[in-house]
């Protein structure tokens, strides 16, 4: 077996205690927590461990800290958010081109996912300028609670049938999440206002 001198006879000087604080911390010495956890003659290799481990946890405020947090699955806190939203928005803007055409290859490959997103953002805004109210929700979320038949007929809905009105045969039969008490009238958008229908009665409904 060969060994590596240089290795063991630094292991040697830290276990004999002949090695100066600064050596030992090596490249951490420079900390400002270096003279809290100064390496003791008792067991010098243990304290650099223990060292080493608390000084990379950096403070709050940096993206090692965002990290962590997440890591640890903890909700980061305020500074740790600013940090990330400041990273992501440098990312952003050097690299604007390039994020573009991903989500344009995506969108042109999940168009149904795009027009969902546009009607909940246009409900969500709807509900914001009016300060009725927002919780997001999910589709799935309004079958769970509420069954896939219409509300108001109380028949299956074609969910192969088209969302959008008109825009194909069979549309009448198609999914449209109806607000139960209108957003033009008070209603907020949030899973307890929403009710899963069919194009045709939601459209028959109005805002009744």
């Amino acid at each position: 077996m060969r060994l590596n001198k240089r290795r063991v006879g630094r292991r040697s000087r830290i276990l004999s205690g002949l090695t100066s604080c600064s050596a030992l911390l090596g490249p951490y010495r420079h900390s400002p927590t270096a003279h809290i956890l100064a390496p003791s003659r008792e067991d010098p290799v243990k304290t650099r461990r223990r060292y080493v481990i608390l000084t990379c946890m950096k403070p709050c405020g940096t993206l090692s800290a965002y990290a962590r947090h997440i890591r640890k699955r903890e909700t980061p806190c305020q500074p740790c958010k600013d940090a990330n939203a400041l990273r992501r928005k440098e990312y952003y803007a050097a690299n604007a081109s390039k994020i573009y055409e991903i989500n344009r290859r995506w969108a042109s490959k999940n168009p149904e996912k795009v027009k969902e997103y546009s009607r909940r953002m246009a409900s969500k805004r709807k509900a914001l300028k009016k300060n009725n109210g927002h919780i997001p929700y999910t589709d799935q979320q309004v079958f769970d609670t509420y069954g896939t038949d219409c509300h108001i007929c109380k028949m299956p809905i074609d969910f192969s049938a088209p969302r959008q009105a008109y825009i194909a045969s069979g549309w009448e039969l198609g999914l449209q999440l109806d607000h139960l008490v209108p957003l033009s009238k008070g209603g907020s958008d949030t899973l307890e206002n929403i009710r899963p229908s069919h194009a045709l009665c939601n459209m028959k409904k109005r805002n009744l």
